[in-house]
């Protein structure tokens, strides 16, 4: 069996949408045990794990976004964190040097904890959201902040 590798994020092609929209209501009936067609022609029993991987990346993949499946408990090289931040690999180096991102180090270089990452994504989301709120108030006040 081949090693599983993280991979570039997977897209839908538009001509698949119809089909995935159909899986997304059969995966949402009843309760089945969902089965997969071997290439021996054998049904296969989906392992309730992959049958949740299904049920989360479907209704992504069908609205035309992107899916990305990451170990969690992966040790990512800078690089990959960057791209799961959508920053640059300076910026990541960065945050580590400033204490901001906790990493490892292997030999002469840094890794990030997936975990570390997701909780550093979640702070700073966190703290936009806030900054993005206090202007939008102080903007309310001041008169210059218009809803359409």
């Amino acid at each position: 069996m081949p090693l599983v590798r993280q991979s570039e994020p997977i897209e839908a092609r538009p001509d698949e949408r119809a089909a995935l929209e159909e899986l997304l209501r059969r995966l949402f009936r009843d309760k089945i045990v969902p089965q997969l067609t071997a290439p021996d022609e054998r049904p296969v029993d989906l392992p309730h794990s992959l049958y949740e991987v299904f049920k989360l990346s479907a209704p992504i993949l069908v609205r035309g976004d992107m899916v990305s499946i990451v170990p969690v408990h992966k040790l990512l090289t800078t690089q990959e964190a960057a791209q799961l931040l959508n920053v640059s690999r300076e910026y990541v180096r960065q945050l580590i040097r400033d204490g901001k991102l906790p990493s490892v180090d292997v030999g002469r270089h840094h890794r990030v904890r997936f975990s570390d990452l997701m909780v550093y994504r979640e702070r700073r989301d966190a703290d936009r959201r806030r900054a993005l709120d206090s202007m939008t108030e102080l903007g309310v006040e001041t008169g210059n902040y218009f809803e359409a």
